[in-house]
Protein backbone atom coordinates (compact mmCIF):
# COMPACT_ATOMS: atom_id res chain seq x y z
CA UNK A 1 0.00 0.00 0.00
CA UNK A 2 1.38 3.44 -0.95
CA UNK A 3 1.18 6.60 1.16
CA UNK A 4 -2.54 6.92 0.78
CA UNK A 5 -3.86 4.01 -1.25
CA UNK A 6 -5.28 0.77 0.07
CA UNK A 7 -6.45 -1.90 -2.36
CA UNK A 8 -9.39 -4.30 -2.45
CA UNK A 9 -9.99 -6.72 0.41
CA UNK A 10 -7.39 -4.93 2.55
CA UNK A 11 -9.79 -2.65 4.44
CA UNK A 12 -11.97 -4.74 6.73
CA UNK A 13 -13.16 -4.19 10.30
CA UNK A 14 -16.05 -5.50 12.31
CA UNK A 15 -17.30 -2.33 13.93
CA UNK A 16 -20.92 -2.98 14.82
CA UNK A 17 -19.94 -3.60 18.43
CA UNK A 18 -18.23 -0.19 18.49
CA UNK A 19 -21.38 1.37 17.07
CA UNK A 20 -23.66 -0.15 19.68
CA UNK A 21 -21.34 0.84 22.51
CA UNK A 22 -20.84 4.44 21.51
CA UNK A 23 -24.50 5.04 20.75
CA UNK A 24 -25.14 4.41 24.44
CA UNK A 25 -22.40 6.44 26.12
CA UNK A 26 -21.01 9.93 26.10
CA UNK A 27 -21.37 10.79 22.42
CA UNK A 28 -25.13 11.19 22.73
CA UNK A 29 -24.51 14.72 24.01
CA UNK A 30 -23.03 15.68 20.66
CA UNK A 31 -25.96 14.62 18.57
CA UNK A 32 -29.01 16.49 19.78
CA UNK A 33 -30.68 17.43 16.49
CA UNK A 34 -33.11 20.32 16.61
CA UNK A 35 -34.17 22.45 13.68
CA UNK A 36 -34.93 25.47 15.89
CA UNK A 37 -32.12 25.39 18.49
CA UNK A 38 -28.42 24.99 18.91
CA UNK A 39 -27.29 21.56 20.03
CA UNK A 40 -25.78 21.07 23.47
CA UNK A 41 -22.37 20.57 21.88
CA UNK A 42 -22.67 23.87 20.00
CA UNK A 43 -23.68 25.68 23.20
CA UNK A 44 -20.73 24.11 25.01
CA UNK A 45 -18.34 25.45 22.38
CA UNK A 46 -19.51 28.98 23.15
CA UNK A 47 -18.66 28.63 26.85
CA UNK A 48 -15.55 30.21 28.36
CA UNK A 49 -14.95 27.12 30.53
CA UNK A 50 -16.50 23.83 31.66
CA UNK A 51 -17.66 25.29 34.98
CA UNK A 52 -19.86 27.81 33.14
CA UNK A 53 -21.53 25.00 31.19
CA UNK A 54 -22.30 23.03 34.36
CA UNK A 55 -23.68 26.13 36.08
CA UNK A 56 -25.75 26.97 33.01
CA UNK A 57 -27.23 23.46 32.89
CA UNK A 58 -28.13 23.70 36.58
CA UNK A 59 -29.98 26.97 35.99
CA UNK A 60 -31.79 25.68 32.88
CA UNK A 61 -35.00 24.86 34.77
CA UNK A 62 -38.33 26.49 33.90
CA UNK A 63 -38.90 27.55 37.50
CA UNK A 64 -35.76 29.74 37.38
CA UNK A 65 -36.97 31.74 34.39
CA UNK A 66 -39.75 34.20 33.56
CA UNK A 67 -40.82 36.38 30.62
CA UNK A 68 -38.97 34.18 28.13
CA UNK A 69 -39.47 34.64 24.43
CA UNK A 70 -37.83 34.58 21.04
CA UNK A 71 -38.01 36.22 17.64
CA UNK A 72 -36.35 35.50 14.34
CA UNK A 73 -33.12 37.17 15.50
CA UNK A 74 -33.17 37.19 19.32
CA UNK A 75 -33.80 35.24 22.51
CA UNK A 76 -34.58 36.79 25.91
CA UNK A 77 -35.72 36.08 29.46
CA UNK A 78 -35.33 36.90 33.15
CA UNK A 79 -33.35 34.55 35.40
CA UNK A 80 -33.57 34.34 39.18
CA UNK A 81 -30.40 35.49 40.87
CA UNK A 82 -29.09 36.03 44.38
CA UNK A 83 -30.48 39.58 44.50
CA UNK A 84 -33.99 40.96 44.68
CA UNK A 85 -34.32 41.55 40.93
CA UNK A 86 -33.83 38.85 38.29
CA UNK A 87 -31.07 39.11 35.71
CA UNK A 88 -32.11 40.26 32.24
CA UNK A 89 -30.60 37.98 29.59
CA UNK A 90 -30.55 38.57 25.82
CA UNK A 91 -29.02 36.63 22.93
CA UNK A 92 -28.45 37.94 19.41
CA UNK A 93 -29.17 34.91 17.22
CA UNK A 94 -28.21 36.63 13.97
CA UNK A 95 -24.61 37.37 14.95
CA UNK A 96 -24.17 35.30 18.12
CA UNK A 97 -23.72 37.66 21.08
CA UNK A 98 -24.91 37.86 24.68
CA UNK A 99 -25.99 40.53 27.13
CA UNK A 100 -26.75 39.94 30.82
CA UNK A 101 -27.28 42.29 33.75
CA UNK A 102 -25.32 40.03 36.12
CA UNK A 103 -21.88 41.16 37.38
CA UNK A 104 -19.98 38.19 35.92
CA UNK A 105 -16.86 38.95 33.89
CA UNK A 106 -17.13 35.74 31.92
CA UNK A 107 -18.42 35.93 28.38
CA UNK A 108 -20.88 34.44 27.83
CA UNK A 109 -21.90 34.09 31.47
CA UNK A 110 -23.76 31.08 32.88
CA UNK A 111 -27.11 32.86 32.39
CA UNK A 112 -26.47 33.35 28.67
CA UNK A 113 -25.58 29.69 28.28
CA UNK A 114 -28.52 28.65 30.45
CA UNK A 115 -31.14 30.37 28.33
CA UNK A 116 -29.85 28.54 25.24
CA UNK A 117 -29.95 25.21 27.09
CA UNK A 118 -33.42 26.01 28.45
CA UNK A 119 -34.71 26.68 24.96
CA UNK A 120 -33.14 23.45 23.74
CA UNK A 121 -34.93 21.46 26.44
CA UNK A 122 -38.19 23.43 26.60
CA UNK A 123 -38.92 24.95 23.20
CA UNK A 124 -42.58 25.52 24.10
CA UNK A 125 -41.56 28.03 26.80
CA UNK A 126 -40.27 30.41 24.10
CA UNK A 127 -43.20 31.75 22.14
CA UNK A 128 -42.53 33.69 18.95
CA UNK A 129 -43.02 37.42 19.60
CA UNK A 130 -41.74 40.79 18.40
CA UNK A 131 -38.58 41.92 20.15
CA UNK A 132 -39.23 43.77 23.45
CA UNK A 133 -38.12 47.40 23.47
CA UNK A 134 -34.90 46.78 25.42
CA UNK A 135 -33.92 43.84 23.20
CA UNK A 136 -34.52 45.80 20.00
CA UNK A 137 -32.58 48.77 21.37
CA UNK A 138 -29.60 46.49 22.12
CA UNK A 139 -29.72 44.94 18.64
CA UNK A 140 -29.92 48.37 17.00
CA UNK A 141 -26.88 49.57 18.96
CA UNK A 142 -24.92 46.49 17.89
CA UNK A 143 -25.79 47.07 14.24
CA UNK A 144 -24.90 50.76 14.56
CA UNK A 145 -21.47 49.94 16.03
CA UNK A 146 -20.79 47.46 13.23
CA UNK A 147 -21.65 50.08 10.59
CA UNK A 148 -19.42 52.69 12.27
CA UNK A 149 -16.55 50.21 12.40
CA UNK A 150 -16.87 49.43 8.70
CA UNK A 151 -16.98 53.14 7.97
CA UNK A 152 -13.81 53.85 9.98
CA UNK A 153 -11.99 50.98 8.26
CA UNK A 154 -12.83 52.44 4.85
CA UNK A 155 -11.04 55.75 5.57
CA UNK A 156 -8.11 56.48 3.28
CA UNK A 157 -4.50 56.00 4.42
CA UNK A 158 -1.64 58.41 3.70
CA UNK A 159 -0.05 56.80 0.58
CA UNK A 160 3.41 58.26 1.25
CA UNK A 161 3.54 56.92 4.80
CA UNK A 162 2.25 53.56 3.60
CA UNK A 163 4.97 53.35 0.93
CA UNK A 164 7.68 54.01 3.54
CA UNK A 165 6.30 51.29 5.81
CA UNK A 166 6.25 48.81 2.94
CA UNK A 167 9.83 49.65 1.95
CA UNK A 168 11.05 49.25 5.53
CA UNK A 169 9.31 45.91 5.94
CA UNK A 170 10.58 44.57 2.61
CA UNK A 171 14.11 45.22 3.75
CA UNK A 172 13.51 43.39 7.04
CA UNK A 173 11.94 40.43 5.26
CA UNK A 174 14.73 40.29 2.69
CA UNK A 175 17.41 40.22 5.40
CA UNK A 176 15.44 37.62 7.34
CA UNK A 177 15.13 35.35 4.30
CA UNK A 178 18.89 35.51 3.71
CA UNK A 179 19.40 34.20 7.25
CA UNK A 180 16.69 31.56 6.80
CA UNK A 181 18.29 30.17 3.66
CA UNK A 182 21.66 29.97 5.39
CA UNK A 183 20.03 28.16 8.35
CA UNK A 184 18.33 25.64 6.03
CA UNK A 185 21.61 24.93 4.22
CA UNK A 186 23.36 24.42 7.56
CA UNK A 187 20.56 22.07 8.63
CA UNK A 188 21.24 19.79 5.66
CA UNK A 189 25.04 20.20 5.86
CA UNK A 190 25.27 19.32 9.55
CA UNK A 191 22.74 16.47 9.42
CA UNK A 192 19.41 15.92 11.18
CA UNK A 193 20.06 12.85 13.33
CA UNK A 194 20.17 14.84 16.62
CA UNK A 195 17.00 16.84 15.98
CA UNK A 196 14.55 14.49 17.82
CA UNK A 197 16.51 15.07 21.05
CA UNK A 198 16.33 18.85 20.54
CA UNK A 199 12.98 19.19 18.82
CA UNK A 200 11.97 22.41 20.61
CA UNK A 201 15.41 24.04 20.66
CA UNK A 202 16.97 23.39 17.24
CA UNK A 203 14.83 26.01 15.48
CA UNK A 204 13.99 28.40 18.33
CA UNK A 205 16.48 31.09 17.31
CA UNK A 206 15.50 31.14 13.64
CA UNK A 207 11.80 31.36 14.60
CA UNK A 208 12.56 34.42 16.74
CA UNK A 209 14.55 35.88 13.86
CA UNK A 210 11.60 35.47 11.46
CA UNK A 211 9.33 37.20 13.96
CA UNK A 212 11.80 40.09 14.18
CA UNK A 213 11.92 40.22 10.37
CA UNK A 214 8.10 40.56 10.30
CA UNK A 215 7.81 37.29 8.39
CA UNK A 216 5.21 35.64 10.60
CA UNK A 217 4.16 33.15 7.92
CA UNK A 218 7.71 31.76 7.75
CA UNK A 219 7.85 31.61 11.56
CA UNK A 220 4.65 29.56 11.62
CA UNK A 221 6.03 27.14 9.03
CA UNK A 222 9.15 26.70 11.15
CA UNK A 223 6.96 25.96 14.19
CA UNK A 224 5.39 23.10 12.21
CA UNK A 225 8.77 21.33 12.38
CA UNK A 226 8.12 20.88 16.12
CA UNK A 227 4.82 19.10 15.43
CA UNK A 228 6.47 16.24 13.51
CA UNK A 229 6.00 12.86 15.20
CA UNK A 230 9.63 11.89 15.74
CA UNK A 231 8.59 8.47 17.05
CA UNK A 232 7.70 7.45 13.50
CA UNK A 233 10.32 6.02 11.15
CA UNK A 234 9.17 8.44 8.44
CA UNK A 235 10.16 11.57 10.42
CA UNK A 236 13.29 12.34 8.31
CA UNK A 237 11.15 12.33 5.15
CA UNK A 238 8.59 14.68 6.71
CA UNK A 239 11.26 17.01 8.07
CA UNK A 240 13.05 17.27 4.74
CA UNK A 241 9.75 17.79 2.92
CA UNK A 242 8.93 20.75 5.15
CA UNK A 243 12.47 22.14 4.94
CA UNK A 244 12.59 21.91 1.14
CA UNK A 245 9.15 23.52 0.83
CA UNK A 246 10.31 26.36 3.07
CA UNK A 247 13.46 26.86 0.98
CA UNK A 248 11.39 26.88 -2.20
CA UNK A 249 9.11 29.51 -0.68
CA UNK A 250 12.08 31.67 0.27
CA UNK A 251 13.49 31.38 -3.26
CA UNK A 252 10.11 32.39 -4.64
CA UNK A 253 10.33 35.59 -2.62
CA UNK A 254 13.86 36.28 -3.88
CA UNK A 255 12.55 36.01 -7.47
CA UNK A 256 9.18 37.66 -6.82
CA UNK A 257 9.64 40.25 -9.57
CA UNK A 258 8.67 37.69 -12.24
CA UNK A 259 5.28 36.97 -10.60
CA UNK A 260 1.99 38.40 -11.79
CA UNK A 261 -0.17 40.48 -9.43
CA UNK A 262 -2.28 37.58 -8.12
CA UNK A 263 0.66 35.32 -7.37
CA UNK A 264 2.57 38.22 -5.83
CA UNK A 265 -0.34 38.76 -3.45
CA UNK A 266 -0.36 35.05 -2.58
CA UNK A 267 3.39 35.16 -1.90
CA UNK A 268 3.09 38.09 0.50
CA UNK A 269 0.41 36.23 2.47
CA UNK A 270 2.53 33.05 2.65
CA UNK A 271 5.45 35.11 3.96
CA UNK A 272 3.21 36.70 6.58
CA UNK A 273 2.20 40.01 5.05
CA UNK A 274 -1.09 41.08 6.58
CA UNK A 275 -3.68 42.36 4.16
CA UNK A 276 -5.98 44.86 5.83
CA UNK A 277 -9.66 44.17 6.20
CA UNK A 278 -10.28 47.33 4.19
CA UNK A 279 -8.42 45.89 1.18
CA UNK A 280 -10.28 42.59 1.38
CA UNK A 281 -13.67 44.30 1.60
CA UNK A 282 -12.90 46.07 -1.68
CA UNK A 283 -13.07 42.75 -3.50
CA UNK A 284 -16.37 41.61 -5.03
CA UNK A 285 -18.61 39.91 -2.49
CA UNK A 286 -20.28 36.55 -2.92
CA UNK A 287 -23.73 37.03 -1.44
CA UNK A 288 -26.01 34.26 -0.28
CA UNK A 289 -26.33 31.46 2.23
CA UNK A 290 -23.15 29.99 3.66
CA UNK A 291 -23.13 26.75 5.64
CA UNK A 292 -20.77 26.82 8.64
CA UNK A 293 -19.26 23.33 8.52
CA UNK A 294 -16.50 23.53 11.10
CA UNK A 295 -15.22 25.79 13.90
CA UNK A 296 -11.96 24.69 15.49
CA UNK A 297 -9.72 26.49 17.95
CA UNK A 298 -5.99 26.04 18.54
CA UNK A 299 -3.33 27.79 20.59
CA UNK A 300 -0.63 29.65 18.70
CA UNK A 301 2.06 31.82 20.29
CA UNK A 302 -0.07 32.90 23.30
CA UNK A 303 -3.05 33.56 21.02
CA UNK A 304 -6.12 31.47 20.29
CA UNK A 305 -6.79 30.95 16.60
CA UNK A 306 -10.27 29.95 15.45
CA UNK A 307 -10.52 28.42 11.99
CA UNK A 308 -13.96 28.37 10.39
CA UNK A 309 -14.82 26.51 7.19
CA UNK A 310 -17.93 27.61 5.27
CA UNK A 311 -19.50 26.48 2.00
CA UNK A 312 -21.81 28.15 -0.51
CA UNK A 313 -24.10 25.65 -2.22
CA UNK A 314 -25.05 28.28 -4.77
CA UNK A 315 -21.47 29.04 -5.84
CA UNK A 316 -19.97 25.62 -5.03
CA UNK A 317 -17.16 27.32 -3.12
CA UNK A 318 -15.43 26.90 0.22
CA UNK A 319 -14.32 29.81 2.39
CA UNK A 320 -11.91 29.80 5.33
CA UNK A 321 -12.25 32.41 8.07
CA UNK A 322 -9.55 32.99 10.68
CA UNK A 323 -10.06 34.79 14.00
CA UNK A 324 -7.35 35.54 16.55
CA UNK A 325 -7.88 36.62 20.13
CA UNK A 326 -5.82 36.89 23.31
CA UNK A 327 -6.76 35.29 26.67
CA UNK A 328 -9.79 37.05 28.12
CA UNK A 329 -10.53 38.87 24.87
CA UNK A 330 -14.06 38.62 23.49
CA UNK A 331 -14.38 37.30 19.96
CA UNK A 332 -15.64 39.88 17.49
CA UNK A 333 -18.05 37.37 15.92
CA UNK A 334 -19.27 34.00 17.20
CA UNK A 335 -19.73 31.27 14.62
CA UNK A 336 -21.36 27.92 15.30
CA UNK A 337 -20.85 24.80 13.23
CA UNK A 338 -23.98 23.23 11.75
CA UNK A 339 -25.61 26.59 11.09
CA UNK A 340 -26.31 28.51 7.90
CA UNK A 341 -25.70 32.25 7.72
CA UNK A 342 -26.77 34.78 5.12
CA UNK A 343 -23.81 37.04 4.43
CA UNK A 344 -21.61 38.84 1.95
CA UNK A 345 -18.25 37.04 1.78
CA UNK A 346 -15.13 38.76 0.42
CA UNK A 347 -12.11 36.65 -0.54
CA UNK A 348 -8.53 37.69 -0.03
CA UNK A 349 -6.74 38.66 -3.25
CA UNK A 350 -4.77 35.86 -4.87
CA UNK A 351 -5.16 32.90 -7.19
CA UNK A 352 -7.83 30.52 -5.90
CA UNK A 353 -7.40 31.85 -2.37
CA UNK A 354 -9.74 30.23 0.16
CA UNK A 355 -9.33 32.73 2.99
CA UNK A 356 -12.18 35.23 3.30
CA UNK A 357 -13.88 37.83 5.47
CA UNK A 358 -17.68 38.02 5.80
CA UNK A 359 -19.60 41.26 6.02
CA UNK A 360 -23.25 42.19 6.46
CA UNK A 361 -24.22 39.09 8.47
CA UNK A 362 -27.98 39.07 8.25
CA UNK A 363 -29.47 35.81 9.43
CA UNK A 364 -28.56 32.54 11.13
CA UNK A 365 -30.49 29.30 10.94
CA UNK A 366 -29.73 25.80 12.20
CA UNK A 367 -28.55 22.94 10.06
CA UNK A 368 -26.36 22.20 7.02
CA UNK A 369 -27.86 20.44 4.03
CA UNK A 370 -25.98 17.54 2.44
CA UNK A 371 -23.34 18.71 -0.05
CA UNK A 372 -22.81 16.75 -3.24
CA UNK A 373 -19.16 15.74 -3.11
CA UNK A 374 -16.55 13.56 -4.79
CA UNK A 375 -17.63 10.01 -5.51
CA UNK A 376 -14.11 8.70 -4.97
CA UNK A 377 -10.79 9.54 -3.34
CA UNK A 378 -8.85 9.53 -6.62
CA UNK A 379 -11.04 12.32 -8.02
CA UNK A 380 -10.48 14.38 -4.88
CA UNK A 381 -6.71 13.91 -5.09
CA UNK A 382 -6.78 15.03 -8.72
CA UNK A 383 -8.68 18.16 -7.68
CA UNK A 384 -6.13 18.77 -4.92
CA UNK A 385 -3.31 18.54 -7.45
CA UNK A 386 -5.02 21.12 -9.64
CA UNK A 387 -5.47 23.36 -6.60
CA UNK A 388 -1.80 23.05 -5.66
CA UNK A 389 -0.82 24.45 -9.07
CA UNK A 390 -2.34 27.75 -7.95
CA UNK A 391 -1.62 27.36 -4.22
CA UNK A 392 1.68 25.38 -4.08
CA UNK A 393 2.26 26.20 -0.40
CA UNK A 394 -1.28 25.54 0.81
CA UNK A 395 -1.33 23.07 3.70
CA UNK A 396 -4.90 21.77 3.43
CA UNK A 397 -7.54 21.20 0.78
CA UNK A 398 -11.24 21.08 1.82
CA UNK A 399 -13.37 18.37 0.24
CA UNK A 400 -16.67 16.55 0.66
CA UNK A 401 -16.86 12.83 -0.14
CA UNK A 402 -20.27 11.42 -1.05
CA UNK A 403 -19.92 7.77 -0.01
CA UNK A 404 -16.94 6.84 2.13
CA UNK A 405 -16.55 4.84 5.32
CA UNK A 406 -14.14 4.70 8.27
CA UNK A 407 -12.20 1.42 8.48
CA UNK A 408 -9.16 -0.08 10.20
CA UNK A 409 -6.18 -1.23 8.11
CA UNK A 410 -2.65 -2.18 9.18
CA UNK A 411 -3.20 -0.65 12.63
CA UNK A 412 -4.23 2.65 11.06
CA UNK A 413 -7.62 4.29 10.69
CA UNK A 414 -8.50 4.95 7.08
CA UNK A 415 -11.18 6.62 4.99
CA UNK A 416 -12.22 4.14 2.29
CA UNK A 417 -14.28 4.69 -0.88
CA UNK A 418 -16.27 2.23 -3.02
CA UNK A 419 -13.11 1.35 -5.04
CA UNK A 420 -11.31 0.35 -1.85
CA UNK A 421 -8.92 3.27 -2.14
CA UNK A 422 -8.10 4.89 1.18
CA UNK A 423 -6.67 7.93 2.93
CA UNK A 424 -5.06 7.68 6.35
CA UNK A 425 -6.99 9.58 9.04
CA UNK A 426 -5.16 11.90 11.45
CA UNK A 427 -8.08 12.57 13.79
CA UNK A 428 -7.60 11.77 17.50
CA UNK A 429 -8.85 8.34 18.55
CA UNK A 430 -11.86 9.85 20.35
CA UNK A 431 -13.03 11.55 17.15
CA UNK A 432 -12.61 8.28 15.22
CA UNK A 433 -14.87 6.60 17.74
CA UNK A 434 -17.35 9.42 17.35
CA UNK A 435 -17.38 8.88 13.58
CA UNK A 436 -18.00 5.16 14.05
CA UNK A 437 -20.79 5.78 16.56
CA UNK A 438 -22.57 8.07 14.08
CA UNK A 439 -22.24 5.92 10.96
CA UNK A 440 -21.97 2.37 12.30
CA UNK A 441 -19.26 1.92 9.67
CA UNK A 442 -21.67 2.56 6.80
CA UNK A 443 -20.70 4.72 3.78
CA UNK A 444 -21.88 8.30 4.07
CA UNK A 445 -21.00 11.90 3.14
CA UNK A 446 -17.99 13.30 5.01
CA UNK A 447 -16.42 16.76 5.04
CA UNK A 448 -12.80 17.39 5.91
CA UNK A 449 -9.40 18.50 4.70
CA UNK A 450 -6.76 16.60 2.76
CA UNK A 451 -3.31 17.33 4.09
CA UNK A 452 -0.28 16.09 2.19
CA UNK A 453 -1.08 12.37 2.27
CA UNK A 454 -3.67 12.23 5.07
CA UNK A 455 -7.22 13.32 5.86
CA UNK A 456 -8.83 15.09 8.81
CA UNK A 457 -12.57 14.53 9.32
CA UNK A 458 -14.33 17.77 10.27
CA UNK A 459 -17.97 16.78 9.81
CA UNK A 460 -20.31 13.95 8.82
CA UNK A 461 -23.77 13.79 7.30
CA UNK A 462 -25.76 10.73 8.29
CA UNK A 463 -29.47 10.32 7.58
CA UNK A 464 -29.44 13.94 6.34
CA UNK A 465 -28.27 15.25 9.74
CA UNK A 466 -24.91 17.00 10.00
CA UNK A 467 -22.53 16.34 12.91
CA UNK A 468 -19.56 18.67 13.25
CA UNK A 469 -16.29 17.64 14.90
Amino acid sequence: MSDYYARKNDCRLGIKSFSLLFRIVKFNSYFYPDTMSFSLDEITRLAPDEASVKAGEKLAVVSNWSDTGRSENALWGNCKGSGKLPYRVMVDLGNIAFKCSCPSRKFPCKHGLSILILQLRNTSEFTQNPNPEDVQEWLDKRNSRAEKKESSESKSVDPEAKAKRIESREEKVRNGIEELQLWLKDLVRNGIVSIPQNRFQFNANIISRMVDAQAGGLANRLRQFNEIDFSQQSWPEELMYQASSLYLLSETYVNRNVLDEERHSDLEQWIGWNITKEEVLKTDAITGNWMVLSCQQSEMDRLTMEKIWMYSEQDKRFAQLLQFFAPGQIMETHYLANTTIEADVHFYPGKQNLRAIPSALRKTSSGCTVISGFSGITLALDAKTAYRINQPFGNEFPVVFSAVSVVRHNQKWMLKDSDNIGLELINPELEIMKALSITGGKPTSIFGCIHRTTFMILGIWFNSIYYSF
